[in-house]
């Protein structure tokens, strides 16, 4: 499904304007906006998502409602100076995310990026 069909199967009413901005970001810079274009994030973290397809990234790390921004932004900036180095421990040391405060989170990812 291309982005012009993504578009036309979204009921686009449903977002802000700020997120609205995010989506069409992506649909200019060609990106899958299927992996952000959803009510369950709000414009920051579709814009941490964004950056992350345009800088080449596995967004699936973090591409996750539940998650902070400030720990998706952290996860970020550290997968793109890695992306093409070596395969990254992150999932499972993410593991239950939920449960964790933020400072325990960026405790787990850092081991991830051991």
């Amino acid at each position: 499904m291309n982005n012009l069909e993504i578009l036309k199967a979204l009921n686009l009413e449903i977002f802000t304007r700020d997120e609205l901005t995010e989506i069409f970001k992506g649909v200019e810079k060609d990106l899958n906006i299927l992996i952000y274009a959803k009510k369950e994030f709000n414009y920051s973290q579709m814009e941490q998502i964004r950056l992350g397809l345009e800088s080449n990234v596995d967004v699936s790390i973090y591409a996750k409602p539940e998650m902070d921004l400030e720990i998706m932004n952290f996860i970020k900036e550290k997968l793109i100076p890695l992306r093409n180095k070596r395969k990254l421990n992150i999932r499972k040391s993410a593991e239950n995310f939920k449960e964790l405060s933020n400072e325990e989170q960026l405790t787990k990812i850092r081991e991830g990026l051991k």
